[in-house]
């Protein structure tokens, strides 16, 4: 009975040690990507503390990236919607630049921040809703008709501007000013601003219907369709998506410079794609991971100040994102053929 009873207990604790060890190799496989990035940010950090203690023992090292890291990141989780739909925007820095140019025109017809920062998201929401009408109702390809429109909406502002910046001095202490690109507990606020667009995504992607068909879509659009999900209704809400994202980056861009410049967005097309490709998300759609860029951005921003504490030009920075989009690309390939080989010997 003794025997029994003991042997019982030991079957019991291996099958809870069972289901513990398939429980954990479940989480792992569920969230690699997620894993990856936390150990490849930590690493970076480590890394840049034992070779540059000086730069990266500093809390202003950290604010300073805050500061200007924000912006990638709300646009790389602004543009991952429409690559897990299997398309891409490629014209987002110039509607970044678009809604900092209404958000500035309106605020010193009206001097009302509030109306210029509503005007600014509706703008960009319509120029995202041209692309995924375009996109979609025409069946012309995302990568040809959003290059077209990064020059298009770049050429409306220079021919409206004539290439001459707005001062938006006045907003300066304003409590708008500080609402958006102020400071709380000496971080800068558009760190929160950036936290709460991505947890917004992350529930938009993950936890509603919506989402659910924009990775039907990105998966297989064909069956997609089939299923009764609304391709065009989901690719116009996509890049409608993208558009405000972008809009409301020009804001803070114009708020936190306390001017306009007709360049704003210049620059941001080649660290947001890499934020998005180190990421984990792939560029063949039905995959992504909002957690992944996010931390893809901040270890962007660690190598940018890297680099420049270094003593290296800035121009390396260019060179660094290239060889990291490349190296993403490729790795998401090699492990797309391995999935596809690995169905292949299941069946």
């Amino acid at each position: 009975m003794k025997f029994r009873t003991k042997r019982t207990v030991q079957l019991k604790n291996k099958t809870i040690l069972e289901n513990s060890r398939s429980g954990i190799k479940n989480f792992i496989t569920t969230y690699e990507i997620q894993a990856t990035m936390t150990l490849v940010l930590i690493a970076v950090v480590l890394l840049f503390i034992v070779t540059a203690p000086s730069v990266f023992l500093k809390f202003d090292t950290y604010v300073s990236i805050l500061t200007v890291n924000p912006f990638i990141i709300i646009l790389a989780v602004s543009v991952i919607p429409v690559i897990i739909a299997g398309e891409i925007d490629l014209s987002f820095p110039s509607i970044m630049g678009f809604g900092a140019l209404v958000f500035s025109k309106v605020y010193l017809a009206t001097m009302n921040p509030v109306l210029a920062f509503f005007a600014a998201l509706f703008s960009g929401g319509v120029l995202g809703l041209i692309n995924g009408i375009l996109v979609s109702r025409l069946r012309v390809p995302s990568l040809v008709l959003t290059l077209g429109t990064f020059f298009l909406w770049r050429g409306v502002i220079n021919v409206i501007t004539e290439g001459l910046g707005d001062s938006l001095v006045t907003l300066r202490g304003h409590l708008f000013h500080q609402l958006f690109v102020g400071k709380a507990l000496y971080i800068p606020v558009q760190t929160f601003w950036a936290i709460l667009f991505a947890s917004l995504l992350w529930f938009i992607i993950n936890r509603t219907r919506l989402g659910a068909h924009i990775y039907a879509i990105g998966d297989n659009r064909a069956t997609a369709q089939v299923m009764g999900v609304k391709v065009e209704r989901t690719l116009i809400w996509v890049f409608t998506i993208s558009g405000i994202g972008s809009a409301f980056v020009g804001v803070l861009s114009d708020l936190l410079q306390v001017t306009f410049w007709p360049t704003t967005g210049e620059g941001y097309l080649l660290p947001v794609l890499a934020a998005v490709f180190i990421g984990g998300t792939p560029t063949w759609g039905g995959k992504g991971t909002i957690y992944g860029t996010v931390a893809g951005s901040l270890v962007l921003g660690l190598i940018n100040t890297g680099i420049i504490a270094a003593g290296a030009t800035g121009f390396w920075t260019q060179v660094v994102y290239g060889l990291m989009i490349v190296i993403a690309i490729s790795l998401h390939n090699i492990l797309r053929r391995r999935e596809a080989i690995t169905r292949r010997l299941m069946v």
